[in-house]
């Protein structure tokens, strides 16, 4: 629904060579800039221009343009910035690493960006064109925003990584790979979150519905965040006679590890985020309870939509679709998603599926 894809079928050869030159004079911007640059910054930087010319030709142009973008822009980065300079060989395995880097992610970030393209096809054709318009432009406006940090850190932590200049010790090397594990599972999540509300947009996922019980989705959802989990900032209070329900075991943790990264997010590190479960009339209702600053009543309405961002969540990243996810996923198997204050300040979210009858 976000984008439209650019390969058509039938499309003549013209524009398809028209995408692969621009490709080249993006690596040629990247090799201009990256020659300015060197007199005063280290190769690690250089390399990152390159795999910033990647994103920006995956994003515009597709996989095939962005793998050529790759290839030729490690090439150039090693004929012309690698010692020996001139020559296509190196005799230090550091910058095999690099090498290594660059490739892989120009491929990753290729990949994504075609799977998105891919997916959000069939979900632009049954959108109004001005629907599809409105939130093209509120996506890219969030994407521009929300990846520029991670990726920040990403590339902050393997230029310390590959600067030789300044050797790290373990600790600090392994801190550093955290953070880009940390940060790349982020960007994961939230590309997951796009692909997920354009299914869902689309019909594309029929409920996998069967009669179980809640305790593994719940435990699931809870295991993505295992070191809150470990440090008790996740609290679980589960009853041991929960009845059964019916509903998608993958959609339910889909629902729980939003409102969980949700809560976690919008309340203080040393209050724990709770969750619980318990049988009310003939529904299992499960609450994702924090202590955050809670939700303005005047903000409640549209608080499930797409797009929503409260005021309080300016400074937050996300692209404002966890929610709309949820209600999509929850009304998609005939389940219930809502949110409430809670009493003593912060809130409460909870999900409610209807309880099945056992057969004895």
């Amino acid at each position: 629904m976000f984008f439209k894809r650019d390969r058509r079928q039938h499309e003549p050869w013209v524009p398809a060579a028209r995408r692969y030159a621009w490709s080249g004079a993006v690596v040629a911007a990247c090799t201009l800039a990256g020659w300015l640059m060197l007199p005063s910054f280290e190769l690690a930087n250089i390399a990152m221009v390159y795999v910033l010319g990647v994103v920006i030709v995956a994003t515009r142009f597709g996989r095939g343009p962005s793998l050529v973008t790759t290839l030729l822009g490690v090439a150039l980065f090693d004929y012309l910035f690698v010692p020996p300079r001139l020559a296509f060989m190196t005799r230090e395995p550091r910058y095999l690493v690099m090498f290594a880097f660059m490739v892989a992610t120009g491929l990753i970030v290729g990949s994504l960006t075609e799977r998105l393209r891919v997916e959000t096809v069939t979900s632009a054709r049954l959108s109004a064109q001005v629907d599809f318009e409105r939130q093209r432009s509120s996506l890219l406006s969030s994407v521009s925003h929300d990846f520029r940090t991670p990726l920040a850190t990403v590339t902050a932590a393997t230029g310390a990584l590959l600067d030789t200049d300044t050797p790290l010790d373990t600790d600090t090397s392994k801190q550093l790979l955290n953070a880009i594990l940390h940060e790349s599972t982020r960007i994961a999540r939230m590309i997951d979150n796009l692909l997920q509300m354009t299914r869902l947009d689309a019909k594309h996922i029929q409920p996998n519905l069967h009669n179980q019980y809640l305790e593994e989705p719940i435990g699931a959802a809870a295991g993505r965040f295992a070191s809150d989990l470990a440090s008790g900032r996740i609290q679980l209070n589960l009853p041991d006679d929960l009845p059964m329900c019916r509903f998608d075991n993958d959609l339910v943790e889909i629902v729980l590890v939003n409102l969980i990264e949700n809560a976690l997010k919008y309340s203080d590190a040393s209050n724990p985020v709770e969750i619980e479960a318990r049988v009310c009339a003939r529904v299992v209702r499960v609450d994702v309870l924090d202590r955050g600053s809670g939700i303005p009543s005047a903000e409640r309405v549209g608080l499930f939509e797409k797009f929503h961002r409260l005021s309080n969540a300016r400074s937050k990243r996300g692209f404002g679709l966890g929610l709309a996810i949820c209600r999509a996923a929850m009304q998609a198997q005939g389940g219930h998603v809502d949110s409430e204050p809670r009493a003593g300040g912060g809130s409460t979210f909870y999900l409610e599926l209807p309880i099945v009858q056992e057969i004895v």
